[in-house]
């Protein structure tokens, strides 16, 4: 049940994000958006990896329970920091400065 949920929810952010860009999304090529959306299943593959086997292998270092988590937490936020980062540069320069950019209205 778990697994229909989180599947659920990940198909309806991506369908509000490609709603609420689609005036943008209509003006890439399609070349841009294969390397737009190879560059999203990169960005959270390399962010699963580090914060599965990465996170998991440092955090069982730690000898408290406590500290453990925490250190578990703080590779997560770093993780995706760095994955977030990396996609939105790659992104930009992929779609000549079109994307990502976020249009407060």
């Amino acid at each position: 049940m778990e697994a229909v949920l989180t599947f659920t929810s990940l198909t309806a952010v991506i369908i509000a994000k490609v709603i609420k860009n689609k005036k943008r999304l209509a003006q890439l090529t399609a070349f841009q958006m294969i390397g737009v959306g190879a560059t999203y299943v990169v960005s959270v593959f390399i962010g699963f990896i580090l914060i599965y086997y990465g996170g998991n292998w440092i955090a069982s270092k730690v000898p408290y329970k406590i500290l453990s988590t925490l250190v578990f937490i703080l590779i997560v936020i770093a993780a995706l920091s760095v994955c977030v980062s990396l996609m939105n540069k790659t992104i930009y320069k992929i779609t000549n400065g079109l994307l990502p950019r976020e249009e407060h209205e």
